[in-house]
C-alpha cells in the first residue's frame, strides 16, 4: 500500500530530526565540549523539531480568539511544576515568538 502525501512527508520530517541530531552528536565528540546556544547544528535541530510540532495542526482558538498551540500545552504542564513559572514567564516575554 503506498504512503499517502502527509505520511510521506511526516517520515521525511523525522528522518531530517534524525539527521539533526547526528549532527549534534558528531558535534559534541568533535569538539569534546557541550553544545552551546552558537551551535548552527543546535539551530538546525530546533528548527526542524517545531517543524515536527507543528505538522499537520490545524489553527486552534480559544473563546476569545487566542491562538492555541503545542507551546500552550507545555505552559499548561510545567505551570504545575515547581520553579518552572519563572522559565515560562522569561520566554513570553520575548517578543519574538509573539
Amino acid at each position: 500500500m503506498a504512503a499517502t502525501g502527509a505520511e510521506s512527508q511526516l517520515q521525511r520530517i523525522i528522518r531530517d530530526l534524525q539527521d539533526a541530531v547526528t549532527e549534534l552528536s558528531k558535534e559534541f565528540k568533535e569538539a569534546g565540549e557541550p553544545i552551546t546556544d552558537d551551535s548552527t547544528s543546535l539551530h538546525k535541530f530546533s528548527y526542524k523539531l517545531e517543524y515536527l510540532l507543528q505538522f499537520d495542526q490545524k489553527e486552534k482558538a480559544t473563546l476569545l480568539g487566542n491562538k492555541k498551540d503545542y507551546w500552550d500545552y507545555f505552559c499548561a504542564c510545567l505551570a504545575k511544576v515547581k520553579g518552572a513559572n519563572d522559565g515560562i514567564r522569561f520566554v513570553k516575554s520575548i517578543s519574538e515568538l509573539l
